[in-house]
């Protein structure tokens, strides 16, 4: 029995190369086509990615789509950048990783996001790759702007924008919490005495200070509720 599993585990010949291709590429997410390519044919490239699913080398992400665990993770122990691996599970979506992924980084707020939030305009669903959670979250396309590309592991990983996460702020918390959020934060970011200057009419048509923020803002806030920016809230506002 024994013998078994130290066999099972053992690399071959024509393994240990491709791990070894795999390794100089230098990336963490790859498709069963660019494998295929690696080995020269369908029939080589299938059974070795077989092989090494077996035998803990590869873990499939998605259909087609592994993530490579290096010779040097001992056991094949290999958590991968999650970030990398948020692109992957939107392969050919439009996307951004956003919501609570980077409320933290903005200084929205202190805690740790516990799940990667992926808004794209293709998938719905939960998944959990080596114990990290992943949410993604379907909207229209139009709803995905605002982004910026950060370079990691030789991949460009799509994000919100600080601009981008403001106003999904909103969205994930609700409007109250969202604009109590808002009101917080520095220069050159909308502040209380920015809003409370301006109605929501006025603000929707982007007048005052950070304009192309305020104008996003208060369309959703004018549009959603009403109600913070009008009456007691409004008038608590303007005075202070």
């Amino acid at each position: 029995m024994k013998a078994n599993i130290i066999a099972k585990k053992t690399l071959s010949t024509k393994e240990i190369d491709l791990l070894t291709r795999l390794e100089f590429e230098g990336k963490e997410i790859y498709t069963k086509e660019e494998i295929i390519f690696f080995c020269g044919n369908r029939q080589k490239g299938s059974y070795l990615i077989k092989k090494l699913l077996e035998k803990k080398r590869l873990r499939k992400i998605i259909k087609n789509v592994y993530l490579f665990i290096p010779m040097k993770a001992p056991g094949g122990k290999w958590a991968g950048n999650e970030y990398v691996i948020a692109k992957a599970l939107v392969s050919g979506a439009k996307y951004y990783i956003g919501y609570s992924s980077v409320f933290n980084s903005y200084g929205f707020t202190d805690q740790v996001a516990q799940m990667i939030h992926v808004v794209n305009n293709k998938y719905s669903l939960n998944k959990n790759v080596g114990g990290i959670r992943y949410k993604l979250i379907k909207v229209l396309s139009d709803r995905i702007y605002g982004m910026e590309t950060r370079r990691i592991n030789r991949e460009d990983i799509v994000f919100a924008s600080k601009e981008r996460a403001l106003i999904d702020a909103f969205d994930f918390y609700g409007v109250k919490k969202g604009f109590n959020i808002l009101t917080e934060l520095p220069y050159p970011y909308c502040s209380s005495r920015d809003i409370a200057r301006h109605n929501p009419r006025e603000l929707q048509y982007g007048y005052g200070s950070s304009r192309g923020l305020c104008r996003a803002i208060s369309r959703l806030c004018y549009s959603q509720a009403y109600g913070v920016f009008s009456g007691k809230a409004w008038s608590a506002t303007k005075t202070a």
